[in-house]
């Protein structure tokens, strides 16, 4: 099946990691010097006791930038200088949190229910903030409809007509976010859709967006964390020789990836505690119990954290290859030197060594390994 990370988990996760620095203590954001000033004003219907606070997000976490004086009848106006496009999130008595996009000399009017989440959110006045909220709708619908077709190739026994479906949708999913991408042409928010792209197919689609907003917003650290990611993608990009491994087995031996060199590898990136990897898991050992007297070999990489789990599942899935773990979960030193941002994940290599395929499942895989061998 086709790869793509549709679901608002970058936009997501920060803002539920940035709320759960509440509780904890929050410090204070960095101070905008020689900052162009730029004003936030509007009305609150229902406004509480309490306080309206904006953050500024830095890092994935959330900093209090300026707490807004309310009137009796709920009305606020607020001007700070700031130096740069960036995200922030303005928080309406702890009963509403949302998100904006400010740019120097921004004057936005809001309109917020200071009541209910689900009550009055209007903004006028930033383009960026338009751009973002016609995003999430289309992020979500994406999302909605990508977890229906995972469900039916799950729940099907027409394996192969429910993969091309959904291979299909993703085709699909990719054109809309690509149009989106064009039509916010340069916005700071197309680093959401852009982080939802696999970066092995759109490499030089993605290099050129990266260069480009990098270009324009040097100092936003998300900016900066999309750059550095495709650059680290191009070390494991097709035709490259993969990064060497060199973890141990349960029984304690190390085993290196680059002692398998003179047959065709499979790198299978799993946990016992990956729900989709062990329903996977029959498919692979079908394939390798095809394959593995004809020169395969599968080089099993858990992201475990518990030993006796991953030993249990090896032994009930009868996983028969090598397999390698350091136990530290998404910590594992294989994370960032694969650029793995879920799993299951394969990588197929060549007998010298070199990237062939990635991500290939079921008959996929088992029709490249019928071609190879």
């Amino acid at each position: 099946m086709k790869y793509l990370k549709i679901g608002i988990f970058v936009l997501f996760g920060l803002v539920v990691a940035c709320s759960s620095q509440g509780e904890k203590g929050i410090a204070n954001a960095p101070e905008a010097e020689n900052g162009t000033p730029t004003t936030i004003s509007g009305k609150i219907q229902n406004p509480q006791e309490g306080e309206v606070i904006l953050y500024q997000i830095k890092e994935n976490q959330k900093f209090p930038f300026d707490t807004l004086n309310v009137s009796g009848d709920g009305s606020f106006e607020a001007t700070f200088p700031i130096t740069g496009a960036g995200f922030y999130l303005i928080n309406f008595y702890e009963n509403q949190e949302k998100m904006l996009v400010l740019n120097p000399g921004d004057k936005l009017e809001i309109t917020a229910d200071g009541l209910s989440a689900d009550g009055i959110y209007e903004v006028t006045g930033s383009p960026d903030t338009d751009l973002l909220t016609e995003y999430l709708a289309l992020d979500q619908k994406l999302s909605t409809q990508m977890n229906m077709q995972r469900q039916t190739y799950f729940e099907t026994e027409d394996k192969e007509k429910a993969e091309k479906d959904y291979n299909e949708f993703v085709k699909g999913a990719v054109a809309e976010i690509k149009g989106f991408i064009e039509k916010a042409d340069g916005s700071i928010v197309t680093i959401f859709p852009a982080t939802q792209l696999n970066i092995d197919e759109d490499s030089e689609y993605l290099t050129a967006l990266s260069n480009k907003l990098y270009e324009k917003y040097p100092e936003e650290q998300m900016v900066i964390d999309l750059k550095k990611k495709i650059d680290a993608v191009k070390n494991t990009a097709i035709g490259e020789v993969a990064p060497d491994i060199q973890l141990q087995s349960p029984e304690g031996t190390e085993i290196s990836l680059s002692s398998l060199r003179g047959k065709y590898v499979l790198i299978d990136f799993w946990a016992s505690w990956c729900g989709p990897c062990r329903q996977e898991n029959p498919n692979v050992v079908r394939v390798y119990n095809k394959f593995k007297d004809k020169g395969f070999e599968i080089y099993g990489v858990s992201l475990d954290r518990d030993k006796d789990a991953w030993n249990k599942a090896i032994e009930k899935d009868g996983l028969t290859w090598l397999h390698v773990s350091d136990l530290n979960f998404w910590n594992s030193e294989v994370v960032p030197l694969y650029n793995i941002e879920g799993i299951p994940m394969t990588v197929l290599l060549d007998k010298d060594g070199k990237i062939i395929a990635k991500n290939l499942r079921g008959k996929a895989l088992e029709d490249k390994l019928t071609e190879l061998l």
